[in-house]
């Protein structure tokens, strides 16, 4: 089962192409981090405006203590009996036993004192949100109003969303194990730690089983996320593999991925393909050597000590013997389970750039893996599309 096209929090496609995804969610990326540099600067502004008025406080306070005695009613001199509170509509504040320290939070609970929204009313308006957001992807996914509601239902009971201080960003429903039952996948995260890593959680409701959250700090859950599964190794039991895209740009852009097995009503991690688990990268490294003849590239494979040889567009003129001028970069992209000879692999794809640097796409490598019932990856083909 594969579900393809990566969307963003909005439903919108980031499409496959690692141009075309790079660019998305660079631009999402880059439009709120911008919008943040923005709010940044005002309050610096507001705060160079601040301390201005410090700096000028011991001249004036003379000023200010005047105008205050002057302008600057007593509240006790006024009238500090209950009636009277009563009248200007304080008492009921302290007939619900509030303090003047909280005087300034109203009898709805929904504004502080500074008139933000308090925690209890971001909470009810965060989960409405939820429920929106849930109704647009229960609707995508082709559930009816009785069906989804129930779903919904199912999500709050567990508190996934943490009472409302947590947002849902996607919900997959899918049937991961091929057995005629529709497992549930919910993504939730800390609205308030937009674009930091790890700070999220991917529940997966799998039957009847109890959810299984997925927590890693290296992994972005701000945007959807792009799963696919299928049995890998042949043991009888499915792997899922899923992604989501980060907020790096370069090659194909910052994608992170996991494996999982689900075998016996549990879930647990599998270690994805990688010549190197150094970084939190997943890989097989790839040499692009420019030959002598006009734009032509050969790709070569250290871990298999093979080449592949294709075409590409030079950005600058060959030298007189061919040289390393790229190779890969960033890690796998477009990782799915797809069937190979009658059985299960996963295919992953890995950006090569030329002579012209890292902006210098010249095609992808694309490898299938297969995995023995004893946990051990093999390639067992790979190519390069060139563009």
């Amino acid at each position: 089962m594969n579900r393809s096209g990566q969307r963003d929090r909005h439903g919108r496609g980031l499409g496959a192409d690692p141009g075309r995804s790079m660019g998305t969610a660079g631009r999402e990326g880059t439009g709120r981090m911008l919008r943040g540099i923005v709010y940044t600067m005002v309050c610096a502004i507001s705060c160079g405006i601040c301390l201005t008025a410090c700096a000028n406080r011991e001249t004036g306070e003379q000023v200010w203590e005047t105008f205050a005695k002057e302008e600057t009613p007593d509240i006790n001199e006024t009238d500090t009996s209950n009636e009277a509170g009563a009248a200007n509509g304080t008492d009921a504040i302290n007939e619900a036993g509030a303090t003047k320290e909280n005087q300034g939070e109203m009898g709805d609970g929904t504004r502080d004192a500074g008139g933000e929204a308090s925690p209890n009313a971001k909470q009810q308006t965060q989960m409405q949100e939820n429920e929106e957001i849930f109704v647009h992807l229960a609707q995508e996914a082709g559930l009816e109003p009785g069906e989804w509601e129930s779903r919904f239902q199912r999500l709050c009971q567990d508190d996934i969303f943490a009472g409302g201080d947590l947002e849902l960003v996607d919900f997959i429903l899918e049937d991961l194990d091929e057995n005629g039952q529709e497992d549930m996948v919910a993504m939730v995260q800390n609205p308030g730690t937009l674009f930091e890593y790890g700070t999220g959680c991917l529940y997966f409701y799998m039957n009847e089983d109890a959810p299984y959250c997925f927590q890693d700090e290296e992994f972005p859950f701000f945007f959807r996320v792009d799963l696919s599964s299928g049995d890998l190794d042949g043991d009888g039991n499915v792997e899922i593999v899923f992604g989501a895209q980060g907020t790096g740009n370069g090659g194909a852009g910052d994608w992170h991925h996991r494996l999982l097995k689900y075998k016996d009503h549990t879930i647990e991690q599998m270690e994805l393909p990688s010549d190197s688990y150094e970084t939190q990268e997943r890989e097989i490294g790839i040499q692009v050597i420019q030959e002598t003849k006009k734009d032509t590239y050969r790709a070569y494979c250290p871990t298999l000590d093979e080449s592949v040889t294709f075409t590409s567009e030079n950005r600058m003129k060959p030298e007189k013997q061919a040289m390393q001028v790229g190779g890969n970069c960033r890690g796998f992209y477009q990782v799915e389970c797809v069937e190979y000879e009658g059985g299960g692999a996963l295919q992953a794809a890995e950006y090569l750039f030329g002579e012209g640097g890292i902006v210098h796409g010249v095609g992808a490598a694309w490898f299938l893996f297969t995995w023995d019932q004893e946990g051990e990856w093999r390639i067992v083909k790979w190519w390069v599309e060139p563009w």
